[in-house]
């Protein structure tokens, strides 16, 4: 039976290159050799210290095999998981455990560091952070025959919003944490609330969970939408049955761009399971194999605007594959091109020695005797390709290679380290021994 798996779309980051090589996966007719050139923007020394990236992982030893340990680790690695940039290019955002980095891509200084919430969504435009969160509280009770019972817990979902000096503004903070309040007691039922997107006027817009696994396309869940007022509204999106290929028809991520609902169907009708493997030959990730995709749009009325659909071959001799798990796949520019971040089966990851100097540790004290440069534990670097596709010249592309970390037996939080801005242009993370770098592939470049 054919499965659908869907993703919907925001904007992305990326990375850069340097040769020439044929682009096309569908046929030698639409290869085009492109040579590329590659753009360090920033380089940030690893250390505890103000300006550096806290870097901390637990170490390839301690890197759980899959299905061995139904738990997370104890979130003591550290270190940066994910990149997002203004959809003008002029600025990045670095995700941390404990803090936020701001890079102006123009003049590649730090612009700040900003302590706030770590799944926080960052408006460029209007200069400001969204976290959303929720916290367990305890919740004496008084049962139906006037018994006090205690040992009750309630989950609770909370706003926060600050501008991007890190300063919490109060009012919008109080008037979203009422509009949540009333939309969940009147149904909307968050399991992981996800921010997908701020419009021009401050609407945000949410969904009740960051992965749709299993999720029909025939019951695409609400996207909540609530104004600065903080006035709430709903948006119902219903794919026409001609689209769906069975009964089988999944989702598993939505996003907004541009006051546009893209959502992406992945299809894999033969259910193969490709993989990444570790310097054992033992698998350590799987995915499906990269066959076709289909578009969905909207607009924030429901209504459908428009679909196409696109395919996948095999390019030599090499089997192209997405994460099963559907998280981080998709980008899209203004120009709707499609960015899809996939891996080769088999390929091994490598393992990344990094050092951090002495004098960029504040943990340390004065009579500690360390030497100068200190080495961090081995950790793992998964490579992955970002395929670009076009959908008025109808092909795919090699945009960039990229990398994402794993620093331990925990996947949480999810990495997504590229990124790519409005014109097309990709930015993506870079481990080097002694700093994190970020990179830049230009809009008219491509990689293999």
């Amino acid at each position: 039976m054919k499965q659908i798996i869907c993703i919907v779309l925001v904007a992305a980051l990326g990375i850069f290159v340097n040769r020439t090589i044929p682009l096309s996966i569908q046929d030698t007719q639409n290869q085009k050799p492109i040579r590329s050139k590659s753009l360090r923007l920033a380089r940030i020394p690893y250390g505890e210290k103000q300006n550096t990236a806290p870097l901390s992982p637990l170490g390839v030893d301690d890197v759980f095999e899959p299905g061995e340990l139904d738990m997370d680790v104890d979130g003591s690695s550290v270190g940066p998981y994910r990149i997002r940039v203004s959809e003008d290019g002029k600025y990045s955002i670095i995700y941390f455990n404990k803090k936020l980095i701001l890079i102006n891509n123009k003049s590649s200084n730090i612009e700040r560091e900003i302590f706030v919430g770590k799944d926080s969504y960052v408006d460029f435009a209007n200069s400001k952070i969204y976290s959303i969160f929720h916290k367990t509280v305890h919740k004496d009770y008084v049962d139906e025959k006037g018994v006090i019972r205690v040992g009750a817990t309630e989950e609770l979902w909370q706003f926060e919003v600050y501008t991007l000096n890190g300063v919490l503004l109060k009012a919008e903070t109080e008037a979203l944490n009422s509009a949540l309040s009333r939309a969940i007691k009147a149904g909307w039922k968050p399991r992981w609330a996800y921010i997908l997107y701020a419009d021009s006027k401050n609407n945000i817009y949410l969904v009740e969970d960051d992965s749709f696994w299993r999720l029909s396309l025939q019951q695409l869940p609400p996207i909540l939408q609530i104004s600065p007022s903080g006035s709430i509204n709903y948006i119902n999106i219903k794919i026409d049955s001609k689209f769906l290929k069975s009964n089988n028809n999944y989702i598993i991520q939505m996003i907004v761009k541009n006051e546009r609902i893209y959502i992406c169907a992945y299809f894999d009708p033969v259910k193969t399971v490709l993989s990444i493997k570790n310097k054992k030959n033992k698998p350590v990730r799987w995915g499906y194999p990269l066959q076709q995709l289909d578009i969905f749009i909207f607009n924030f009325n429901g209504e459908f605007i428009n679909h196409y659909h696109t395919k996948f071959n095999e390019m030599e001799n090499k089997k192209y594959a997405i994460d099963k798990d559907f998280y981080d796949i998709v980008r899209i520019d203004d120009k709707s091109r499609l960015y899809i971040k996939s891996f080769v089966d088999g390929s091994v990851w490598y393992h990344m020695n990094c050092e951090i100097k002495k004098d960029n540790i504040e943990s340390i004290t004065i009579d500690e005797d360390l030497p100068d440069v200190i080495d961090l534990p081995t950790f793992a670097i998964i490579p992955y390709i970002i395929w670009m596709y076009d959908p008025e010249k109808q092909i795919w592309q090699i945009k960039a290679k990229v990398e994402e970390p794993v620093y331990g037996g925990s996947f949480s939080p999810k990495t997504s380290c590229w990124d790519v801005d409005a014109q097309g242009n990709l930015y993506y993370l870079k481990w080097t021994k002694d700093a994190l770098e970020v990179w830049m592939v230009p809009a008219n470049e491509s990689r293999k």
